[in-house]
């Protein structure tokens, strides 16, 4: 039982968006390109505080955190209409959190996942039109604290902050400039 306990989750964290978006963008606008900063100080993505405040074994992912978090976001631009080129503006996305938390409660587990991302516009010429930073999370209970319980709740996280990022009125307009 020690042993299950102390051996690692492993999860594949990937991105599923959510409704079909509208097109928003021309030929006309600007081109975008997507970076992904990982800032995190770990990467590690998950744990689990059982009884006692006892610490288990950190969840790991297979998936690569970055590349799927560029990929979100690259998948909600074409859905929106914006071509893919370096030649216009880069979207600058820096990772600074990533995780969840099991907590076990009597005979539950509450479970908290959140993402922290600052997100930014440069312009080819070197224009900061937009800066903003993100929180993206997802809190729910659980008769077991599973690594596929786990996965739902990082995407339902990383579903919540790019979600937040497309829905700014701001985002889209500071986008659209060159």
């Amino acid at each position: 039982m020690i042993g299950c306990a102390l051996t690692p989750p492993q999860v594949n964290v990937g991105y599923h968006p959510g409704a079909p978006a509208a097109k928003v963008a021309d030929s006309s606008m600007p081109h975008v390109s997507v970076e992904v900063v990982d800032n995190r100080k770990t990467r590690e993505v998950g744990e689990t505080i059982a009884t006692f405040g006892i610490k288990t074994a950190d969840t790991v992912t297979r998936a690569d955190v970055p590349a799927t978090l560029k990929s979100a976001f690259e998948s909600e631009l074409k859905n929106r209409g914006f071509i893919e080129s370096v030649d216009g503006n880069t979207l600058i996305v820096r990772l600074g959190y990533f995780r969840n938390v099991f907590v076990q409660r009597s005979f539950v587990f509450e479970a908290s996942a959140s993402m922290d991302l600052e997100v930014s516009i440069v312009s080819a010429g070197g224009a900061i039109p937009y800066r903003k930073y993100v929180t993206g999370s997802a809190h729910r209970t659980f008769a077991v604290a599973s690594g596929g319980n786990e996965q739902l709740m990082l995407e339902a996280a990383l579903r919540d902050a790019v979600s937040k990022v497309f829905n700014d009125p701001q985002f889209l307009v500071a986008l659209e400039k060159s």
